[in-house]
């Protein structure tokens, strides 16, 4: 039997992106693109090792900050039914 060079239903590129506060992040992405945590590891301190969030049919990946690993800028591009519906999810979130 083969063994798969990714998992299941994950794409082929899957950001990974280093925030700060990943669980304000989290939260935001399953509010406003009602994101699916698919595994989650935490630090002792209780911040966020490793996450991955299926959105759609993407997965992102995102770890917090910490000092070996500062946050990165970035931007994303999400594409989604109803742009107008998803703003109002945004705003509604502050």
């Amino acid at each position: 039997m083969d063994t798969p060079y990714k998992p299941k239903d994950y794409n082929s590129l899957s950001p990974y992106l280093v925030v700060d506060q990943a669980q304000k992040l989290v939260d935001l992405l399953k509010a406003v693109f009602n994101a699916t945590e698919l595994r989650r590891y935490d630090h002792g301190d209780g911040t966020i090792a490793h996450i991955e969030l299926k959105l759609d049919d993407s997965v992102i990946m995102m770890s917090n900050s910490t000092e070996q690993y500062a946050a990165n800028k970035m931007m994303l591009h999400m594409y989604v039914p109803d742009v107008f519906e998803t703003f109002n999810r945004a705003i509604a979130q502050g």
